[in-house]
């Protein structure tokens, strides 16, 4: 896995620069916020973006294990679990670089900002396995 981890981080990082240019802002989606301060908004914005996370991730997770383990998939079977994977990484990966994107001054302590780093770097590693294991299962290693 060392030897894939700077080709890895290297197309992550391209994918999600690619992604991030066709992320539209939701701002207007939100018009029904106004009373609320930016800091809250951003606040459960981060955190839905979490749920969202952590949602695609696991249905990545079920789709790679159900890739893996079943021997019986027939081709149209393959192509379709490939084609349902592609659709949850391209739908999440802008999420993700928004997620990873929230600067220091949304948060009060340097602990908080610190704890918080370390939860992202997480989600990240996360992703770029699944991301490794989709192009494994796509080139048939």
């Amino acid at each position: 896995m060392m030897r894939y981890s700077k080709t890895l981080l290297t197309l992550l990082t391209l994918y999600c620069a690619m992604a991030s240019a066709d992320v539209q802002t939701t701002a207007a989606k939100d018009s029904g916020a106004g009373h609320r301060s930016e800091a809250e908004h951003d606040h459960r914005s981060h955190a839905d973006q979490l749920l969202i996370l952590l949602n695609y991730k696991i249905a990545l997770q079920n789709l790679q294990q159900q890739f893996a383990t079943t021997d019986s998939l027939n081709i149209n079977q393959q192509s379709r679990n490939l084609a349902q994977q592609k659709r949850h990484l391209d739908r999440a990966i802008p999420i993700l670089n928004q997620y990873s994107q929230l600067p220091p001054e949304h948060y009060s302590t340097t602990s908080q900002y610190h704890e918080s780093l370390i939860n992202r770097a997480a989600m990240l590693q996360d992703y770029a396995q699944l991301l490794s294991r989709f192009y494994q299962q796509l080139l048939g290693d």
